[in-house]
């Protein structure tokens, strides 16, 4: 028995090597990902100098990475003299497993907040990464309200996954997601399971191509009350979220909002890790060559969040229904007036 060591430097989102680093994250890979940053090789640092200074776009890196000075000077004389611009330098010596893939400008998320939240769920070791098609974050809080979205396989091959993100509307955090392939109606019976376990979550399917299948079959399955419904005319609504351009923007508008701000938390590393290298082209493939569909699901999601957290919280559980129905008769007994005054069935206190 023996092993294969494959050594490389990172170039872009969707080479070779990035293919390979993707499939070594998969359960059962043959491959065991290691990922070693250039600060933690010896060479790559340098005596100071007595009175040097970094210029700005260093100092500015080194205080983002923390930095030793003599691993600075080294970047300043060494590294950005082989490279010439920083972009070329974070491309050629990585320090961060994700951003190795990104270039400043390429994603269209914040780049610097989706790695705050992915050291958060890994403490920036890369082993944070859960495993399976359907996972779940966070329990269902019975006070709150959630939003499930589904962004539907693009064809039948198994490369095209389904993408489901599941948000807590009223916490602002991701909950559940899935992400794989399966015929339609087992994916309509997990997407049910899901709006049942999750408060009766409002279901939100992108209703074109294979989408339409499956809203069909939660249609069939008691569901259309359940599912976002969208106006086709004065009269008329159909169930599906149309993904027209103008929704999409929305979309990322909305996701891009909630990401720079901080307001949304989020638990997934392999969808940090779409975030961070999609540029929001719909013919892109993932490391799983995939087209984003975790990426594609989460701007939607970010959508449905904006629409239910417009709307007027649900019903109250039924004691507390009944106490306000008790309390609106009495004041209308009391003629509205607080009580101060009679009806004609007598004073109420």
């Amino acid at each position: 028995d023996g092993f294969v060591i494959a050594e490389s430097t990172p170039k872009h989102y969707g080479d070779e090597l990035n293919l390979l680093w993707g499939d070594a994250h998969r359960p059962g890979s043959k491959w065991l990902p290691i990922f070693v940053p250039w600060t933690s090789v010896v060479k790559y640092a340098a005596p100071t100098p007595v009175g040097w200074k970094p210029r700005p776009e260093v100092a500015a890196y080194a205080d983002r990475w923390r930095l030793t000075e003599p691993q600075a000077y080294w970047m300043q004389s060494h590294g950005l003299e082989k490279t010439r611009t920083i972009e070329r330098f974070r491309a050629e010596y990585p320090i961060d497993e994700d951003a190795c893939w990104v270039r400043t400008g390429d994603s269209i998320y914040d780049v610097d907040r989706l790695q705050e939240m992915r050291r958060r769920i890994d403490g920036g070791t890369g082993l944070g990464a859960r495993t399976g098609d359907l996972i779940e974050f966070v329990p269902p809080n019975p006070e709150h309200r959630y939003v499930i979205f589904c962004d539907p396989a693009s064809g039948f091959a198994r490369r095209d996954l389904f993408g489901v993100e599941v948000l807590d509307v009223d916490a602002c955090e991701q909950v559940a997601e899935f992400l794989g392939h399966h015929e339609g109606h087992v994916i309509a019976r997990m997407i049910a399971s899901l709006h049942k376990k999750y408060n009766n979550a409002r279901i939100f399917v992108e209703s074109t191509g294979i989408g339409e299948g499956l809203l069909t079959a939660l249609v069939a399955m008691g569901m259309r009350d359940a599912l976002f419904h969208q106006r086709v005319s004065e009269t008329r609504r159909k169930p599906g979220w149309d993904a027209t351009l103008k929704h999409k923007a929305e979309a990322i508008a909305t996701a891009q909002e909630l990401i720079s701000d901080g307001s949304i938390t989020l638990h997934s590393i392999r969808l940090i890790r779409q975030l961070l290298a999609w540029r929001g082209e719909d013919k892109d493939r993932d490391a799983e060559q995939g087209h984003f569909d975790l990426a594609s699901a989460f701007a939607g999601a970010c959508w449905a969040w904006r629409y239910e957290s417009k709307l007027r919280r649900r019903a109250a559980p039924s004691d507390e229904k009944a106490e306000m129905n008790w309390s609106a008769i009495l004041a209308v007994a009391d003629g509205v007036t607080g009580g101060r005054a009679n009806s004609r069935w007598g004073r109420h206190i």
